[in-house]
């Protein structure tokens, strides 16, 4: 049983062609007929910047919080050794970096040791493309989630601030203050 095609499309980085990939869209429709890419141009994605990077809690973990239903779509790269700058981002949003950048990468938020995203901006929401591990295949992947525009910037400055917290239950994700104060203040409404 072969895997299921996906929607062909090429990946740039403003105009910087960075490979070709496949996306796969998460949900199906009534008709049971997957959905078209969630990308404004099905033929290419354009990354229009990376995400901050997140002193205290993974990007899936951010955006979990943020919108729990947000998966749009996966993202998958046909080859790494044809697509090495797709790779090269790829390894920029999943691991730590050891080594600066080239100059098409060269963002302030970069030079952190932490994961990021690459964000596609699509008038009123963000697509935030997560770097994740490949079970089936060993080329690059990203899980693309969106959220409202400017959302995860606005929670990831205040988890780094220390303002906001993000409690993991087992069956609920709740946002409280880091502050005693209005933690009563929860308690007590």
């Amino acid at each position: 049983m072969g895997r299921r095609p996906g929607i062909s499309c090429k990946v740039y980085r403003g105009d910087v062609f960075l490979g070709e990939a496949e996306v796969f869209p998460a949900a199906k429709n009534s008709d049971g007929k997957g959905q078209s890419s969630p990308f404004p141009n099905t033929n290419e994605i354009r990354v229009d910047y990376l995400s901050l990077p997140s002193e205290r809690c993974l990007p899936l973990s951010v955006l979990q919080a943020i919108s729990p239903f947000a998966l749009r779509c996966k993202l998958q790269a046909r080859s790494d050794a044809d697509h090495p700058l797709l790779n090269r981002l790829y390894l920029s949003c999943f691991q730590e970096r050891k080594v600066p950048p080239p100059p098409i990468f060269s963002f302030s938020s970069f030079c952190a040791r932490i994961p990021m995203n690459a964000v596609v901006v699509t008038g009123s929401e963000e697509l935030h493309l997560v770097a994740m591990p490949s079970r089936v295949e060993k080329v690059s992947c990203f899980w693309c989630c969106s959220v409202p525009a400017d959302i995860y910037a606005s929670c990831l400055g205040m988890l780094n601030l220390r303002c906001l917290a993000i409690v993991f239950d087992l069956d609920e994700t709740l946002m409280v203050a880091n502050t005693m104060k209005s933690f009563e203040d929860k308690i007590e409404d």
